[in-house]
């Protein structure tokens, strides 16, 4: 189930909630009850703890991820138009 708010980590480590209003838009749209609504601010709060305090999987092992990402665009890029993709 997604409730609309994520939780995002800037380049210079700022972390805030996005979607802060279609949570609220759906929040009234779709009666949310209050005890959903609780649980979604406590869960959202605890994401921005653990990401601000870098526990895993929101540390290091992101750096990881990121560098395979940046080393498979890097192949893409190289290849030529029409070539294989092996």
């Amino acid at each position: 189930m997604d409730l609309d708010l994520d939780v995002a980590q800037e380049l210079d480590g700022r972390v805030e909630v996005l979607d802060e209003d279609e949570f609220a838009l759906h929040r009234h749209a779709l009666s949310y009850p209050a005890v959903l609504i609780a649980h979604a601010r406590q869960a959202t709060d605890l994401a921005v703890r653990l990401v601000v305090d870098g526990v895993e999987p929101f540390g290091t092992s992101a750096e990881t991820w990121l560098s395979k990402a940046e080393e498979l665009e890097e192949r893409i890029r190289r290849q030529p138009p029409g070539g294989s993709h092996h």
